[in-house]
């Protein structure tokens, strides 16, 4: 378990952090001027730490191994010693969740793929509008949109209808980035 701090540690560590970056910081203003690599190599002999040189300075190199963005492998990879970790730690709790899981999928089945459906067609219909309003044709020829509204409120009725065509069109403004004033009242149109 963690060791809980005290309000005098707190106020310690603050005060630490406080003056590390006083401490750059008046480095920084003596150095105004100098290139960026020397104010760095400045901070650092002082002892400054990392992090208070990348708030002071921001992140100079993004191929720098520490700063490079992580892709779906390596977060899968980084995550997945953590999650085994965690069921092997909670093996009952770990159990138990995929058996409850399991038996709502198979309970619902039909539902979970009719709503998986309702959400491809939104995102198709939502994409499909971005694309009419960037090269002023519909994707596939006909309006996604309206076609998923009148679709999903033959099957679902026409509240499940309406919601879907407000969805849609919301969330293809928002992807198209033409979003202004009037764009609630031609939704809701």
């Amino acid at each position: 378990m963690a060791r809980k701090i005290s309000p005098e540690e707190r106020k310690e560590k603050a005060a630490e952090k406080e003056e590390e970056f006083a401490e750059a910081t008046a480095i920084m203003s003596r150095m105004q001027g100098q290139p960026r690599d020397k104010i760095e190599e400045e901070l650092k002999a002082n002892d400054v730490p990392q992090k208070v040189i990348n708030r002071l300075l921001g992140r100079a190199d993004p191929s720098d191994e520490d700063d490079k963005k992580q892709g779906l492998k390596e977060a899968i990879a980084d995550y997945y010693p953590k999650f085994m970790r965690l069921i092997k730690t909670h093996k009952k709790v770990a159990v138990i969740s995929a058996v409850v899981s399991l038996a709502l999928l198979l309970l619902f089945l039909r539902e979970v793929a009719n709503f998986m459906l309702v959400v491809v067609l939104l995102l198709l219909a939502s994409f499909s509008t971005y694309y009419k309003r960037r090269l002023g044709v519909p994707l596939g020829g006909f309006e996604l949109v309206t076609f998923g509204t009148v679709i999903t409120g033959m099957l679902y009725g026409p509240v499940v209808g309406g919601l879907f065509g407000f969805i849609g069109l919301t969330a293809s403004s928002v992807l198209s980035a033409d979003i202004s004033a009037f764009t609630a009242f031609s939704v809701l149109l």
